[in-house]
């Protein structure tokens, strides 16, 4: 089947190769045909369809973060339990998202985007009947086993949807195209505490399950019927390295470590945040927007953050990134050297500090990761799918692990008002030292 997906792949959907420069036929009458209005208009209309896919998938990530805690604590399950029901999926997301950054070419990018949701959807249609399961460490265990199929499945359809909208489009669209997927991202995670609580307030803890995963199991066979006149290069050879041979370029260690930081400042505010600002007394509502701030100000401040970098470069934008997220950072705990009490204003700005840095960090390192990929490729594979999967992995997968470190580092180390305060302190000193190894 797999085979099939890629004959697919190569033998139907043509016509986009030609505006990737994979055709080498110069004359005037194919450049027009490049550079078609209905050629625009098709790959216009698959990246806003992609667009839309991305955004259900990732807007299923913090679905269970309303109820699910509230849910142990009745079952009487640990803490620690539920933190790894929390990590679990991220964790072998990270895995994932290598994986099929080395061999979605082989695989096939349709049947990966289709295979990925299938695997997602049903998963999550499946954690809303596991209550029905009476014993306690039955429960747990498939909830670890069905949040680990679950990862498995986003890392798969989101890297490949990834690959994709940047393969279709041409080689100067890559920032544009770059910041479609992280808008889409962030706005997924933006929503999915909303949908995740609304429905379960609507209808219990079932509905929210069965809403998102029948929503992802349709989208993914409207991906098989939508994508079917889009082509990308999916020859690959078969001396291609494993995606995890990568790291080993310090350029690439460097950037990487940068989204791993972002990502980690993020997700360690989910079991720290209140806790932290317990002092100032806020509902589950106001904590609730506290946390969706930083993804708001993402989306909001990335079609201008694109613009931007055309003028300054990428790598003034990843210092400017590293600056105002560490500044952020030392604000929210307070860093002790401050000497500073923590204020309400204080905690917001830092939460929209947070999401502009980031865009600034993210934004800038996917071209540059991008082409230092690019440039450990043969010539004549420079410009194919290989290239940007790699480079979608390499993100995606940083961003897991990201996401993975800082709910464990934030559990164990910012328990407490001075140990929070360390913390987010030494996290800002290492993007600190981040700025010093790219100037």
């Amino acid at each position: 089947m797999i085979e099939k997906g890629q004959r697919q792949d190569e033998d139907t959907f043509k016509l986009l190769e030609k505006s990737n420069g994979t055709n080498n036929q110069t004359n005037s009458e194919q450049e027009n045909e490049i550079q078609s209005d209905a050629l625009q208009r098709l790959i216009n209309l698959n990246s806003a369809f992609i667009f839309c896919v991305i955004v259900i998938i990732t807007s299923t990530f913090a679905i269970i973060a309303p109820f699910f805690p509230l849910l142990a604590q009745n079952r009487h399950i640990q803490g620690i339990l539920v933190g790894i029901i929390f990590c679990i999926c991220p964790l072998v997301q990270f895995f994932a998202d290598l994986i099929i950054g080395t061999y979605l070419p082989k695989i096939g990018v349709k049947y990966c985007i289709w295979a990925g949701m299938i695997i997602e959807g049903g998963c999550i249609l499946i954690f809303g009947f596991l209550p029905l399961i009476l014993d306690s460490t039955q429960f747990v265990v498939f909830c670890i086993i069905i949040r680990a199929l679950e990862g498995f499945g986003t890392g798969c359809a989101l890297t490949s949807t990834a690959a994709y909208i940047i393969a279709i489009n041409k080689e100067q669209h890559i920032p544009r195209s770059v910041t479609m997927v992280q808008m889409a991202h962030h706005t997924g995670h933006l929503i999915s505490p909303a949908i995740g609580g609304g429905l379960a307030q609507l209808g219990g803890y079932k509905l929210p399950f069965i809403v998102s995963g029948s929503v992802i199991i349709v989208f993914s066979f409207l991906v098989v019927l939508i994508l079917q006149y889009i082509y990308v290069n999916t020859k690959i050879s078969t001396s291609t390295k494993p995606i995890i041979c990568q790291f080993c370029s310090p350029a690439i260690l460097i950037l990487s470590i940068g989204i791993i930081l972002y990502s980690m400042s993020i997700s360690l505010l989910q079991p720290t945040l209140a806790i932290h600002i317990n002092s100032f007394h806020f509902g589950l509502a106001k904590i609730g927007l506290l946390l969706l701030l930083p993804s708001a100000s993402y989306v909001i401040c990335c079609p201008l953050v694109a613009c931007l970098m055309h003028k300054i470069g990428y790598r003034i934008c990843a210092i400017i990134g590293y600056l105002i997220t560490s500044l952020s950072l030392f604000l929210l705990g307070p860093a002790p050297f401050l000497h500073i009490t923590l204020s309400v204003g204080q905690v917001i700005a830092a939460c929209l500090l947070i999401g502009i840095g980031g865009v600034f960090i993210v934004l800038s390192a996917y071209p540059d990761t991008l082409n230092y990929v690019a440039a450990k490729q043969p010539i004549h594979r420079k410009k194919e799918l290989i290239v940007y999967s790699i480079t979608s992995g390499l993100t995606n997968g940083n961003f897991a692990l990201g996401e993975v470190l800082g709910i464990l580092i934030g559990s164990i180390f910012g328990v407490s008002s001075i140990d929070f305060s360390w913390l987010t302190c030494a996290i800002a000193i290492i993007l600190l030292i981040q700025v010093i190894k790219l100037s």
